[in-house]
């Protein structure tokens, strides 16, 4: 009997297990079509594409999370105190939200920066910051019975130079803050001694009082431009904010204290805090990424 070897033999189109002959290669490329995609081929190619997809966003969204900086927050209890700035919290967690920086708030209750000096090691460089933002002053300049400053101006000056100049050899970069403008407090919470030694009788209107913190700022004004770190003017910001002085009737129009059932004329409120961290802005803006130069809030 004639025909093909029974090997070679095509099974029969009604053969429901017939298998079914290759593609044809391509005249010019030798591949083969390809096999629909099916069954475990169709999840496996939607799983590639779901990768591509997942590959390509990450090529977005490094750089936005290669710009994020760890900045530290260093200073005494207007640095520290969550409570008083409300739900939103203190000034460096408002800056953390605003920047999408890490802000690790190493404020303490009470230091100047001779207590600071003995806690940068562990509560700054520790962290290997980018940026520092440092506000002492108010706890410096607090008047002693003798009349004489927790920390004398010359003193201050030269502790504040060598806390900058240690975070500077670090490689972090470094913002001085000005203090805000003190006034007297009402009730039991009220801080004369921040404002003039103890028995003094102080007048209504605070605005000599508030210039015994002026030398401090100055000092840290001039260092600013000395040691070419950046400056927010916290003082400039409230005085501006309240009206144009550093009296009492101004600066409690800033709204820039605790509410009056804990209003002590030192301690920020929420529109305080509110208010430093407008100033943090002004100076480092979001999205700016490492700013060159020295800046200032205008």
């Amino acid at each position: 009997m004639g025909g093909p070897p029974p090997t070679q033999w095509a099974p029969a189109a009604w053969w429901p297990d017939a298998p079914k002959p290759p593609p044809a290669p391509h005249p010019f490329t030798g591949a083969r079509r390809r096999v629909p995609f099916t069954g475990v081929r169709r999840r496996v190619g939607i799983i590639h594409f779901m990768g591509f997809l997942l590959s390509i966003l990450a090529l977005f969204l490094l750089p936005l999370s290669a710009a994020a900086e760890t900045w530290v927050a260093f200073g005494d209890s207007i640095t520290r105190r969550v409570a008083f700035g409300g739900p939103e919290g203190a000034w460096p967690d408002r800056v953390a939200r605003a920047t999408g920086h890490r802000v690790i708030n190493s404020g303490v209750d009470g230091d100047t920066t001779l207590g600071a000096g003995f806690r940068i090691q562990r509560d700054v460089l520790a962290h290997h910051p980018d940026r520092v933002l440092i506000m002492f002053g108010v706890n410096d300049h607090r008047v002693l019975p003798d009349g004489r400053e927790v920390v004398p101006p010359m003193r201050f000056a030269r502790n504040l130079a060598a806390i900058v100049k240690q975070i500077q050899a670090s490689g972090a970069r470094v913002t001085l803050f000005t203090n805000r403008p003190l006034v007297l407090g009402d009730g039991p919470l009220a801080r004369p001694y921040y404002l003039a030694p103890p028995g003094r009788k102080l007048t209504p209107d605070q605005a000599a009082c508030t210039k015994t913190l002026c030398r401090y700022n100055a000092i840290i004004r001039g260092l600013s431009r000395t040691l070419e770190t950046d400056l927010v003017d916290l003082w400039k910001a409230v005085v501006e904010k309240g009206g144009g002085t550093d009296g009492d009737a101004h600066v409690r129009a800033a709204g820039i204290d605790k509410p009056s059932k804990y209003f002590d004329g030192v301690h920020l409120g929420p529109g305080g805090h509110r208010l430093v961290t407008e100033a943090v802005l002004a100076v480092h803006p979001p999205g700016h990424g490492k700013e060159t130069g020295r800046r200032e809030n205008p």
